[in-house]
């Protein structure tokens, strides 16, 4: 601000030394200072402005933080699967981090890997676009090898 206050200052000595009659100088000198006001107001306007949408934009984004908390929540209410084991309904849950996890099956107590769970539930064995049947051919391959011998 003092930087600025020092270029107007220069500007004004300017004026000062460039207009001679003391008439015209008062009124070029109270246009300036008028242009000033204008300015200032405007700057003024314009910060107070920013403040109150800087405010908004923090409004929008704690609801949709909100909203985005409340979806998550709830989809893990409502978010189970078939143990591939023994075919128990479980309920999946997220970690601390809001990560899926490898689990353990409450009803037959072996691990259960969340990869291979979702894989699972969106493949029903009629596509060839899931990925899961490249594993399926490659562990039927070993499994015929085992028997050629």
């Amino acid at each position: 601000m003092a930087k600025l206050r020092r270029k107007l200052m220069k500007q004004v000595e300017a004026i000062d030394k460039a207009v001679s009659n003391p008439k015209e100088k008062e009124a070029v000198l109270d246009a300036v200072q008028e242009m000033i006001k204008i300015f200032t107001l405007n700057v003024v306007e314009l910060a107070e402005r920013q403040t109150e949408i800087e405010e908004e934009v923090d409004e929008i984004r704690d609801f949709i933080i909100s909203v985005e908390d409340e979806m998550m929540n709830l989809l893990m209410e409502n978010m189970s699967a078939e143990c591939p084991y023994c075919g128990e309904e479980i309920k999946v849950e997220l970690n601390e981090d809001g990560e899926l996890v490898d689990f353990e099956c409450p009803e037959c107590h072996n691990m259960i890997e969340v990869e291979k769970l979702i894989k699972s539930s969106v493949c029903d064995g009629n596509c060839e676009s899931c990925g899961m049947h490249d594993e399926l051919d490659d562990d039927s391959d070993d499994f015929d090898d085992d028997f050629e011998d």
